[in-house]
């Protein structure tokens, strides 16, 4: 098995939590910027499931960078699980609730799709989070 530099692994580590982390950043500052431009209160919170391909992407990047570090890995794995079960659970429950041939939507049809995006987010957050401490944990220390 071939051996990968310890300055791959953290440059594949930045770049799979910036991408991951992108589309939660740019939700919250078109959130503010369109909110101060607006005079009142929007969010697009469904950005996240559109953008999800980033999310995914930068996650699978993570992933492979932490596997193939000595370092523990179970909380991105884990979170990484979350962001798949929850974003499938969010498709399936479009479909099954009917809210995709809806024109208006019932409360139960929105909860049933808010909840998994709720749950999504949260997720995605939590696997960020956990980059970010990787990134920090393979940072090469100063010697003094």
């Amino acid at each position: 098995m071939m051996k990968i530099k310890p300055l791959i692994l953290l440059i594949l580590a930045i770049f799979g939590t910036v991408i991951e982390l992108f589309p939660i950043e740019f939700m919250l500052f078109s959130a503010l910027i369109g909110s101060i431009v607006s005079g009142s209160f929007l969010m697009d919170y469904l950005i996240t499931a559109e953008l999800g391909l980033m999310i995914f992407g930068g996650m699978l990047i993570l992933l492979f960078s932490a596997w193939k570090s000595p370092l523990d890995r179970r909380l991105i794995l884990y979170g990484s699980m979350g962001v798949t079960i929850s974003f499938g659970l969010m498709m399936l429950m479009s479909v099954v609730s009917g809210i995709d041939q809806t024109v208006n939507p019932t409360f139960w049809q929105m909860a049933s799709i808010i909840i998994p995006l709720v749950l999504y987010d949260l997720s995605s957050i939590e696997v960020g989070i956990c980059g970010i401490r990787y990134v920090i944990k393979i940072w090469p220390k100063k010697a003094q």
